[in-house]
């Protein structure tokens, strides 16, 4: 049987959780984004897009980066983007 590892453990092993994600329920991306803010990572906003009609839903607009080190420094700073219609309730 697999280890269960408290978000605790796994601290040093998350860079980026995702804050907001279109199929999800408000409560939950704003729990999201407390434990973000608690564990002090990177914030992301996520299409999840299953199909062609749910592109453009939501995304972040961040600057050009020449690395790891400056992709996440970079996506700390960049613009979460969600469309008026982006919502729950899509999925079957």
């Amino acid at each position: 049987m697999a280890e269960v590892l408290s978000i605790d453990e796994l601290r040093e092993r998350i860079d980026i959780i995702e804050t907001y994600n279109a199929w999800c329920e408000p409560a939950a991306n704003q729990a999201a984004a407390r434990l973000t803010e608690e564990l002090g990572k990177v914030a992301a906003t996520g299409s999840d897009s299953h199909a062609a009609h749910e592109l453009g839903r939501s995304w972040m607009e961040i600057e050009d980066y020449t690395g790891p080190e400056d992709f996440l420094e970079k996506l700390r700073h960049a613009r979460h983007v969600v469309t008026a219609s982006s919502g729950t309730g899509r999925r079957a």
